[in-house]
C-alpha cells in the first residue's frame, strides 16, 4: 500500500507543478484576472509579504505541498484501473470544493460563477487539467513501477 500513496503523491506533485505553471501562464496571458501567487499567499502571509518574493515561494510549497497531499489522497481511495475517469471526476469535486467553498471564503477572489467568463473558463480548466494530469500520472506509473516483493529462499 506505501508504493501507491508514494506514487500518488509523486503524480499529485507533478500534477501540481503542470497546474501552477498552467495558472502563471494563464494570468500572464490576461486569461485568469486574479494573481495565483497572491491568492494563495494572502491566505497564508501579511499583504506587505503576500506581494513579495517570500509570497511567491511560500504559495508555491504550500501549492505543491497540497498537491502531493491530493495525489496520496487520490491513491488511498481509487481503484487501480480506470484512474483517468476517477482523475476528471477530482477535478470536478476540485472545482466545486475550492471554486464554491474554500477560495471565496477565505481569499478575495469570487466564487467562480462570479468571475467574469475567461476567469471562470480558465478556473474550471486548471482543475480539470491537474485531476486528469493525475489520474494519467497515477495509472501510468503504477503500471511501469509495479509493487516489488521481496521473496525469502
Amino acid at each position: 500500500m506505501r508504493h501507491h500513496l508514494s506514487i500518488g503523491a509523486a503524480a499529485g506533485l507533478m500534477s501540481g507543478l503542470i497546474m501552477g505553471f498552467y495558472e502563471w501562464l494563464g494570468h500572464q496571458g490576461g486569461l485568469f484576472r486574479y494573481n495565483p501567487f497572491y491568492v494563495v499567499a494572502s491566505v497564508l502571509l501579511p499583504e506587505e509579504l503576500a506581494v513579495t518574493y517570500v509570497g511567491v515561494i511560500t504559495a508555491t510549497v504550500f501549492h505543491l505541498f497540497l498537491a502531493a497531499f491530493i495525489g496520496t489522497l487520490f491513491a488511498a481511495f481509487v481503484p487501480r484501473k480506470h484512474t483517468v475517469p476517477w482523475g476528471f471526476g477530482l477535478g470536478l469535486l476540485l472545482q466545486f470544493f475550492f471554486g464554491a467553498l474554500v477560495t471565496p471564503n477565505f481569499t478575495f477572489v469570487p466564487f467562480f460563477w462570479e468571475m467574469d467568463a475567461s476567469s471562470m473558463i480558465f478556473s474550471f480548466s486548471q482543475r480539470m487539467l491537474f485531476g486528469l494530469t493525475l489520474g494519467y500520472l497515477y495509472g501510468l506509473w503504477l503500471v511501469r513501477f509495479p509493487e516489488k516483493r521481496e521473496t525469502l529462499g
